[in-house]
């Protein structure tokens, strides 16, 4: 096919929602240090991500300045210039930051720095008052609120009322300047009671007071659930005024919602994005190619956390901004029902649509429905191909897929049969896909390459850091610290750094370090600097940091369990991990009681899900709480689920919940195997394919649930690392699954209905992969379950006569089946073994003529089998 003409005007299509432009509101957090470390970071957990959270609904990020970690100095040789420079910066984050000021005031002055430099910083700064003998925080004050009439109206003073009754004495003088025993401490007393009196005289309502305790048993400030309930109030009731304006309408129709969705996943994955010119350009290149080219797709793989949606996300910006292509996308798993191929091509066909200047093909009241039979599936593939067809003809179509791996476990998403045959000359394809099932598929159909994503190198990883220190932190790292943390090993070799999900991790845990923190840098380091002293402390935090993600996933979810409680915070996540594809809220509800022993909690499962922030999304059509990444998964499992009782144990939990749920219920089709797999259970899993079985034929839900209990058993048999090959195919799960016809042995009917479903369902999933894994263990399943009908005919089984010639036909049928099992099987196949088996299929088929000569079942299963056995006669010569 030659190239088409030159592509007429994008004017008439809708415009990309990408032109959404997101903004930042800085908030500037001010107070002494030693003795508001635990005031500081219970305001990050539990106040300034709730009023964060709220912001992205008007598309603004909150950037909390706390400059604790210190301003970088330890290049600074002189004490001078070390002192000036942190002087500078504080006060350049200042007026950066206006307009929005947090100030906490304890019963500490702070520290007061030589006054000729003070001078000099302040003066550089531009602010003119006089400010000998004042501390770096009165200073912030002034400069920040107090000198500017403006600022008054959109900042706020928190003064706390310790009770000290059990702090020791020894202690207190760190928090109180009133206890003290230096000569300047009067001094010091006096210029803070003066700063409050003014704030309260000058902007008395936007100064509160809260009130704390000390925790002696705990070592730490606490009852400090006031502080955060005024700050959110206070902070959100200023924002939201200065961002009202850029709430966004509600999405009208359920297109707009999905594309909202995927457009806020891109602005995410792209915010820190740094160049990668090697990746990212030649794929650009093939969207851009030729459509005399050969090759019409890419599939991307590498492993969870190597950046692919990264990747993604920058080819979206970078197409969506050409006028000369029509760009395609959805990413899989990033919010309810993004994971569904039947949603992606009906918001496909409705942009294209758009496109095409013609009614959409698909009825917006059916657009939200899955397809409920093989026929409605068609009949979208075949509209999205032929809407795909008249785009491409007109412009460049690029079709964009990040995630194929985490689409829902269907035979349809599995095996791409969704995919155009034959692809449009003028359409390009670009999926990623951690390596499995899907990306092998996609990369060995013709004209589709494989490619995979290299870690990152040094430098990018440098650029990373640099990037999210000024970006999010607004500060230059360490450079000693990031030496050590970019030197670490990962456990499978390489540089721990080459996977970007990592690095990011691992970046955040060096900013958020806590009260027990600085007093460590205070107690091992108390012979250096103080610039020093942070230094040293980041270093050694770089150096322990685990180097690889599930580790550094393990340590946020210790700060998520100390926040918000271990045996709660266990719970939700234990139960998330042990999910296929997490669980509904109406679900978490009622199992988070019964594996913590305590209520549900609204406030800790939003503390919770704002600490993993989009590490914990929403996924699938239920709309289930699931793990972003599989690594996450992978570190609850590897911690709080190794002991492999405790694993079995909340199995269990979850088979009881499932099978307490309403019949037709989707959780309850899809997920029970699941359960009962890791439970171990073959009598309650045999029971459970048995009833499956025998719901099939209650209308197309019965049959829709038979086939999702089989597709789970099918993919744990056939899963990487199972173990077994074609020589050796008896490992511990083909084992247990043939134990399924044998643990209802005095239940005839029961049994006949499991050997029905190996015969028929398990048997058919198995063969769809042609794996040589897969095929094996059909073969050996097939045998298995021959022998199980067998042992039901033997004369001291008294069969009811239906239930008989039930099990005589599934005889039959697997028989014919071991025949082209065996006909296929190695590199000459077992002829003597396939013609013995289509003989004795046909000799029982005969038989069954004979007792029941009106059959007329009976009889097309005869002529059925003659045509094999004729055929491989004829193949036999």
């Amino acid at each position: 096919m030659s190239d088409p003409a030159p592509p007429p005007s994008r004017a008439s299509a809708p415009p990309p929602e990408s032109a959404t432009v997101w903004r930042s509101r800085p908030v500037f957090l001010s107070s002494t240090f030693a003795d508001l470390h635990d005031d500081r970071d219970y305001l990050r957990v539990h106040a300034f991500s709730v009023v964060e959270e709220r912001l992205r609904e008007r598309c603004h990020y909150l950037e909390t300045i706390d400059l604790r970690v210190g301003v970088e100095t330890a290049a600074e040789a002189e004490e001078a210039r070390r002192e000036l420079k942190v002087l500078k910066v504080c006060l350049d984050e200042i007026k950066r930051s206006r307009p929005f000021f947090v100030g906490l005031l304890g019963d500490r002055y702070g520290w007061v720095p030589p006054g000729e430099r003070m001078e000099a910083a302040a003066r550089e700064a531009g602010f003119s008052s006089a400010v000998a003998g004042r501390s770096v925080t009165e200073l912030e004050v002034l400069y920040g609120v107090l000198e500017s009439p403006d600022q008054r109206a959109r900042s706020r003073f928190y003064i706390r009322e310790l009770d000290y009754g059990s702090m020791p004495p020894e202690l207190r003088a760190r928090f109180d300047d009133r206890v003290a025993d230096d000569a300047d401490a009067p001094e010091r007393v006096r210029r803070l009671e003066a700063l409050k009196e003014r704030l309260v005289r000058e902007m008395p309502d936007r100064v509160r007071t809260y009130r704390a305790r000390w925790d002696a048993e705990q070592g730490r400030v606490t009852g400090l659930e006031e502080l955060a309930g005024l700050v959110v109030a206070d902070l959100w009731s200023d924002l939201d005024a200065e961002t009202r304006a850029y709430l966004r309408d509600a999405p009208t129709t359920w297109q707009e919602a999905d594309r909202r969705t995927l457009e806020d996943f891109v602005e995410g994955r792209t915010r820190l994005f740094v160049e990668r010119p090697q990746v990212t350009e030649p794929l650009v290149s093939h969207a851009l190619s030729s459509s005399s080219e050969a090759e019409w797709g890419v599939c991307l793989t590498g492993a969870s956390g190597s950046g692919k949606s990264s990747v993604f996300g920058r080819l979206c910006r970078a197409l969506e901004r050409r006028d000369d292509v029509l760009v395609l996308a959805a990413a899989a798993g990033i919010g309810p029902g993004s994971g569904n191929v039947d949603r992606m091509l009906r918001r496909w066909i409705h942009e294209l649509a758009a496109f095409l200047e013609i009614p959409d093909p698909v009825a917006d009241a059916e657009a939200t429905a899955e397809a409920a039979d093989a026929d409605a599936a068609e009949d979208v593939e075949e509209l999205f191909a032929d809407v795909l067809a008249r785009a491409a003809q007109r412009t460049r179509v690029v079709v964009l897929v990040d995630a194929l791996n985490q689409f829902e476990a269907t035979t349809r998403a599995r095996y791409l049969t969704w995919l155009p045959r034959p692809w449009p000359a003028n359409a390009r394809l670009l999926a990623t896909a951690v390596p499995g099932t899907a990306s092998e598929t996609l990369g060995g159909s013709d004209g589709v390459a494989g490619r995979r994503l290299e870690p990152m190198a040094e430098a990018e990883a440098r650029a990373v850091a640099e990037r999210f220190y000024r970006d999010r932190y607004h500060r230059e790292p360490n450079a000693r610290a990031l030496s050590v943390l970019l030197a670490k090993e990962s456990p499978d070799g390489g540089f721990a750094y080459g996977n970007p999900l990592w690095l990011e991790l691992a970046l955040q845990e060096m900013n958020l370090l806590e009260a027990d923190d600085y007093a460590r840098a205070e107690r091992e380091f108390a012979e250096l600097p103080g610039a020093g002293r942070m230094e040293a402390l980041l270093c050694v935090v770089a150096e322990e940091l685990p180097a690889d993600a599930a580790g550094v996933y393990r340590r946020l979810l210790g700060r998520a369990e100390r926040d918000f409680g271990e045996a709660w915070t266990q719970a939700l996540m234990t139960l998330i991990a042990l999910g296929r594809g997490g669980w509904r809220e109406s679900d978490l509800r009622s199992l988070v009681r019964d594996v913590a022993g305590e209520p549900w909690d609204d406030l800790k499962f939003a503390g919770v899900r704002r600490t993993l922030g989009p590490h914990l999304v929403q996924r699938g059509a239920q709309a289930q709480w699931d793990a972003f990444h599989a690594r996450l998964r992978e570190s609850v499992v590897e911690g709080a689920l190794a002991d492999e009782d405790a694993r079995r144990r909340l199995h269990g939990l979850l088979v009881d919940h499932l099978e307490g749920l309403d019949e037709g219920d989707p959780l309850r089709a899809t997920e029970t195997m699941v359960h009962l797999i890791g439970l171990g259970d073959a009598e309650r899993a045999a029971l459970h394919l048995a009833r499956r079985n025998e719901r099939q034929w209650s209308g197309s839900t019965g049959r829709l649930e038979l086939t999702e209990t089989v597709g789970r058993l099918s993919e744990w048999l056939e899963e990487e690392g199972a173990g077994g090959d074609d020589a050796a195919v008896e490992d511990d799960r083909v084992g247990w699954a043939a134990g399924l016809l044998t643990a209802l042995e005095e239940r005839p009917s029961e049994l006949r209905a499991v050997a029905n479903v190996f015969v028929f369902d398990l048997s058919d999933a198995l063969s769809l992969t042609g794996r040589a894994r897969g095929e094996s263990v059909r073969g050996t399943l097939l045998e298995r379950a021959r022998a199980a009908l067998r042992r039901l005919l033997q004369p001291d089984r008294a069969l009811e006569p239906a239930l008989r010639l039930y099990v005589e036909r599934d005889v039959s049928v697997s028989l014919n089946k071991l025949g082209d099992f065996y006909l296929r099987r190695g590199a000459q196949g077992d002829a003597e073994r396939a013609g013995a088996a289509y003989e004795e299929s046909l000799a029982t088929r005969q038989g069954l003529v004979e007792r029941n000569p009106n059959d007329a079942q009976a009889v097309r299963d005869v002529s059925v089998s003659l045509n094999k056995l004729g055929d491989f006669y004829l193949r036999r010569g």
